[in-house]
């Protein structure tokens, strides 16, 4: 995939190359897939967080000699996040960049309402699989066996990276996709939204539950016996650990990870990482010895 192909047929963009690579796909500096592909980088801060196979960077004039030592090609514009999208928004209307298409499948013993909305394309349902009234599952879901849904959750839907085009506020469009691996347990009116990226996936672990009002954002890792409490908000891309408890109405802010056996305790804001077996409490969260 070559990106300035895709600028090509965007109307009202000024870019300039330098040493383009060809790329596999797009993500962030910091998060991506294990193929090479293009990022974007708008502030100084970010450079040290660039992973290797980030081998394209979109970026402002004044970072791109440091980026260009750095080994990466370039493409030099004015506002880096907002082309960024731009061009992830553009490639997500070409077949070619979504995800290969199947018809949904279902397998033995399920009970699922008829009252359920099951999108007819990239749905696959494992087997004794519970899908409660009024769910609604959209493109590129996975559901494993033992898993129960309860009723008014929605599970794969577009979630929200902003961007601004001229000042207006843009949500990119999500292609990405939603794993619920066995034995997990999704309450009442739960939104799991689907990777932003194709090669994203959100992912919710073996004997997880998510319950009742709860948020998961695109990308976030939940992993396995975890338990992630009521009105609690995952905010995308964050990794939570096995056997981490998320307090109710606690919130996770984007890009952390919380590591096995962390807890979050109820109604605190985790805007760092929490550790291996850490307890944190409050707004911000921090980090208590509590017997």
């Amino acid at each position: 995939m070559i990106i300035s192909k895709v600028l090509e047929q965007i109307e009202d963009i000024k870019y300039e190359v330098i040493n383009e690579r060809e790329v596999m796909a797009l993500g962030l500096c910091d998060y991506g897939p294990d193929e090479s592909y293009c990022c974007f980088i708008s502030s100084e801060k970010y450079l040290q967080n660039v992973k290797n196979n980030a081998v394209l960077v979109i970026t402002k004039r004044e970072l791109a000699d440091q980026i260009v030592a750095m080994g990466k090609g370039v493409i030099i514009v004015d506002h880096p996040k907002e082309i960024f999208f731009r061009v992830h928004d553009k490639l997500c209307q070409l077949d070619t960049y979504q995800r290969p298409y199947y018809s949904m499948e279902i397998g033995k013993d399920c009970k699922i309402s008829p009252t359920a909305i099951i999108s007819k394309d990239n749905v696959k349902i494992g087997n004794n699989v519970f899908i409660d009234d009024y769910v609604v599952i959209k493109s590129n879901v996975t559901i494993n066996d033992n898993v129960n849904i309860r009723a008014g959750s929605i599970i794969g839907g577009q979630n929200y990276q902003l961007y601004r085009k001229n000042g207006i506020v843009k949500c990119a469009i999500h292609v990405g996709g939603v794993v619920i691996r066995s034995n997990a347990d999704i309450g009442y009116n739960v939104t799991i939204g689907k990777g932003l990226y194709p090669w994203d996936d959100t992912i919710v672990g073996e004997n997880t539950v998510i319950a009742d009002l709860s948020a998961l954002g695109h990308g976030c890792k939940v992993g396995n016996r975890s338990f992630v409490c009521v009105s609690a908000v995952i905010n995308g891309r964050t990794i939570i650990g096995d056997d981490v408890w998320v307090g109710p109405r606690a919130v996770v802010s984007n890009g952390l990870h919380v590591e096995d056996g962390g807890f979050v305790s109820i109604g605190s804001v985790a805007i760092r990482n929490v550790k291996e077996g850490e307890k944190v409490f409050g707004n911000p969260a921090r980090a208590m010895f509590i017997e």
